[in-house]
């Protein structure tokens, strides 16, 4: 049995699909550029790449959005959600479903946060849409 293990070949790993926009006209990515998967530096066992500051840095402007929130709150006194909340709610969606599409391929990720980016963008197209611009006429009730 062990001589049989022995003569079996051991098939060569997959080749790494080339980053986008890498692709040289052999199709081979250019050994000149840094891919997006290639490792930037170890930070206390956590392997950075830049598709993963992608997604970090998306899912920090998605969270930073409900300290917007709350300091708009806590500052009007009533439940406020400023246009600024939608706008990190958009940004950071798009980056962090950008990772998971491109950077991890993964379904979950992709639906988790799809459908949050387009409730935001349907709250911004609303608000554009039906807002009426402040008028300030002399005489107003400021100056009564």
């Amino acid at each position: 049995m062990r001589a049989r293990l022995r003569n079996v070949s051991v098939a060569a790993k997959p080749r790494r699909k080339p980053a986008w926009g890498m692709l040289s006209a052999s199709s081979e990515p250019d050994p000149r550029e840094p891919a997006m998967s290639d490792v930037l530096f170890n930070l206390y066992g956590l392997t950075i790449t830049p598709w993963k500051l992608v997604g970090l840095l998306g899912t920090f402007l998605f969270t930073a959005r409900w300290f917007v929130q709350f300091y708009a709150t806590k500052k009007s006194k009533r439940v406020v959600m400023p246009m600024s909340f939608w706008y990190l709610s958009i940004v950071g969606s798009v980056m962090t479903l950008t990772y998971f599409i491109w950077g991890k391929n993964d379904s979950v990720g992709i639906l988790q946060n799809a459908f949050p980016m387009f409730v935001s963008v349907y709250n911004v197209y609303v608000h554009v849409r039906h807002h009426q611009p402040e008028v300030v006429s002399p005489g107003g009730s400021e100056e009564s």
